[in-house]
């Protein structure tokens, strides 16, 4: 620090020159210790225990100004110490009483406090002149407290701010009062109207601030953390504790317990297609039709005088939607369908593509990948320009930064054997994580003779060298471009594991042709490789060496932070329906397993006129309690049974723990082409919860539901005196994913 030094002499110049040295540090360190270097963080103001902009008049809190009790046209300010942006400190021991409000009503003032200094104690010099001896305090407490317009304030200096600090805007507002009017003041000491208002000093620690997360910063989050810069422990994140992989979390925007948003769309009659051969949907003779989004869950399907109640059916992963040959669709005709969808990296539904352009977050959901929350989609487009000309499957998914990535991962991009020769090459991209290598011949020329070997060079998991050479013989075949399909015989694989790649060489070419070419990947997944074990799965996809010609949507959708899994009550599902046949000897044709939890089966609403005593046709539940409330009333859709041409037997409904309230109706579809009438509870027939389909005419096409009152689930039993046609694949109907049941 500056100052004088002692064995010098002293004289009134050095003793001048150290006093204002002093001052300048005092007040320079000062003004570091609240921040002046950064007008984003400067704390100087109000010295207080908690924020003196939450100060109100009856407070005893330094500075609280408050209206004169004895007379309602002036304030008091109590006392109270303050720090000035200059860096003086000025206590003020005895507060400022009935100082005056200039202005008629309307005015608006600023009472503040204004640092200022007076010389006093005059003394003789040498010279037979006064001089003051010292500087000190003004003679009040009132003498710092000034009173002015809001305007006139607003025009202050920046010197004089500098000496500044307001303290409260004050309003003269009319107030009517019997027959006459009168005025009062209305003190405001927020920051609401006068945004530099009541200033709180604090020391500040500039590093300390500096520390954020990637959170929203709030005065009750000063350092803008969330979860994902909380560590569970040293190795995992919250999330990753909790699941096993990356999800999608979709609030139920529009119906209770189901994730997403509500869509209506109509499917006009020409884009409606009959699956002939069933190879489209495994029906003969289904109506298919694809939806503009993927559905996390079909709804409704009806036409457009909303007077038919189709049952959809949605082959899994796929925006595909039928329709059994038997239902009640009319060929030529427009279909409604209403389904719940999630944008979260919902992928593009019109194929082929060259690139893959996903959606951005939607409102209400959140993407969690890599143990972490992504806010933001850092780049919606993915391409497969380095996926070369072999047809391939891929897996799409997001890491935790936001970005599409795909596994096999690309490390060298397809190139001619002949353009590589015999000398070492460099791979083009690193490993992502641990994994074997996939070598992908291409455009070779098959023969008995054929022989391309190369050598791999890399590091296994302990860091130690790794080479390996994978050879391409007789065994090969080719897999031409435009194929929708893989060809094993087209690779080869690694036997070891690498963990990072360092280079290849071609050892051996050996009448593979002039074109024949060599791409690599990593088969790095998530099932072996650590890096990938936390990503959000987004697509299944399938590149034919064009463009992409085959996609399924394989995003984990649910409303809570669960990975989706089958119905908690399938389990109980399988022997209750298993003991039906006891009841009713014969085949157990299909069975369903409904969650009124997390609902599969729900509709939105059903046009039906022809009974009287059936509540509200819309779905009404709450989503704060486990399953049905007493109040809480469940619709579902009309459900597909699989065809079949054997004679019906019953339909067997068990709820799942019925509780106070409970009641239902069900109805059926059969080959007479019209729903029956809704079966009250009541009208069931022993066991109980039975409709008697004896009267029935085969086959029973769709039945449908309504619960209201208190359960848990519903366990739903179809038995036929005989085998049905067996379905080629599982679609949305039986037990989740669990498929049909003979």
């Amino acid at each position: 620090m500056r100052r004088i030094l002692l064995p010098a002499p002293s004289t009134l110049d050095l003793l001048k020159y150290e006093r204002d040295v002093y001052i300048d540090e005092i007040l320079k360190r000062t003004r570091l210790l609240f921040s002046s270097i950064d007008p984003n963080l400067n704390r100087f103001g109000i010295v207080d225990s908690v924020d003196p902009r939450t100060s109100l008049e009856g407070d005893t809190r330094p500075f609280v100004v408050r209206v004169n009790a004895a007379d309602p046209a002036t304030v008091d300010v109590l006392p109270g110490t303050a720090v000035f942006s200059s860096g003086e400190v000025l206590p003020i021991s005895e507060g400022a009483f009935r100082l005056p409000v200039p202005g008629g009503v309307g005015t608006k003032s600023v009472v503040y406090l204004y640092f200022d200094e007076s010389e006093v104690d005059p003394v003789l010099t040498r010279y037979d002149t006064l001089s003051h001896s010292r500087v000190d305090f003004l003679g009040s407490s009132s003498s710092y407290v000034r009173i002015t317009t809001r305007a006139e304030y607003d025009t202050l200096s920046p010197t004089d701010l500098e000496r500044t600090i307001p303290l409260a805007q004050i309003t003269v507002q009319e107030v009517v009062a019997g027959l006459g009017t009168t005025t009062e003041l209305v003190v405001d000491m927020g920051n609401s109207s006068l945004d530099v208002n009541r200033p709180w000093f604090s020391v500040v620690d500039l590093e300390h601030r500096s520390f954020k997360g990637t959170g929203l910063f709030s005065e009750n989050n000063p350092h803008a953390l969330s979860l994902n810069d909380i560590s569970a422990t040293d190795s995992f994140t919250l999330f990753q504790l909790h699941l096993d992989h990356g999800m999608i979390v979709s609030k139920d925007e529009t119906l209770a317990k189901l994730p997403g948003n509500l869509c209506e769309e109509e499917i006009l009659a020409g884009a409606i297609q009959v699956d002939i051969a069933g190879s489209v949907t495994g029906v003969a003779g289904a109506y298919w039709f694809r939806t503009d989004n993927f559905p996390t869950q079909i709804l409704r399907a009806t036409d457009p005088q909303k007077i038919k109640d189709y049952a959809p059916m949605r082959i899994p992963r796929s925006n595909i939607v039928f329709l059994l040959p038997r239902d009640e669709y009319i060929p030529g005709r427009n279909i409604f369908v209403y389904y719940t969808t999630t944008d979260s990296c919902e992928p593009p539904t019109e194929l082929p593509l060259t690139s893959l352009e996903f959606k951005s977050k939607g409102d209400r959901e959140v993407i969690i990948s890599d143990g972490l929350i992504v806010d933001n989609v850092v780049d919606t487009v993915h391409s497969f320009e380095d996926a070369g000309p072999t047809p391939q499957r891929y897996t799409v998914y997001l890491d935790g930064e936001g970005y599409f990535q795909r596994y096999p991962q690309t490390l060298s991009c397809y190139k001619k054997v002949t353009d590589l020769g015999f000398t070492l090459q460099e791979f083009d991209n690193p490993m992502v994580g641990r994994g074997r290598l996939k070598v992908a011949l291409t455009n070779a020329v098959a023969g008995p003779t054929l022989d391309v070997s190369v050598q791999i060079t890399g590091t296994s998991s302990d860091g130690s060298i790794l080479t390996e050479t994978v050879s391409f013989d007789s065994s090969w075949a080719g897999n031409p471009v435009g194929s929708c399909s893989e060809l094993e015989s087209q690779f080869v694989f690694t036997s070891n594991y690498f963990s990072t790649i360092t280079n290849f060489i071609v050892t051996s070419n050996v009448d593979s042709g002039p074109d024949a070419s060599l791409t690599f990947f990593a088969d790095v997944n998530p099932r072996d490789t650590e890096e990938l074990s936390d990503i959000l799965p987004v697509a299944e996809t399938l590149w034919d060496g064009l463009q992409v010609c085959f996609l399924e949507d394989i995003r984990p959708i649910n409303t809570t932070m669960h990975l989706p899994k089958v119905t908690k009550h399938s389990a109980a599902g399988i022997p209750l329906s298993e003991t039906t046949i006891s009841f009713w000897p014969g085949y157990m044709f299909n069975f369903w397993v409904e969650d009124f939890d997390k609902p599969k089966f729900l509709c939105t609403e059903f046009t039906d006129t022809s009974t009287s005593f059936l509540p509200s046709l819309s779905t009404s539940m709450r989503k704060e309690e486990e399953g049905l409330h007493r109040r809480d009333r469940y619709v579902g859709r009309p459900i597909a049974v699989r065809p079949h041409t054997s004679t019906p037997v019953a339909i067997r409904f068990v709820p799942i723990e019925p509780d106070r309230d409970f009641t239902m109706w069900a109805r059926f579809f059969d080959g007479t082409g019209v729903w029956s009438d809704w079966t009250p509870l009541s009208g069931f027939v022993s066991p109980q919860y039975t409709i008697d389909l004896s009267v029935a005419a085969s086959p029973v096409v769709k039945w449908q539901v309504i619960v209201q009152g208190e359960s848990k689930g519903l366990i739903t039993t179809y038995v036929t005196d005989g085998p049905g046609i067996p379905a080629s694949f599982v679609f949305d109907v039986g037990v989740w994913d669990r498929g049909t049941y003979t």
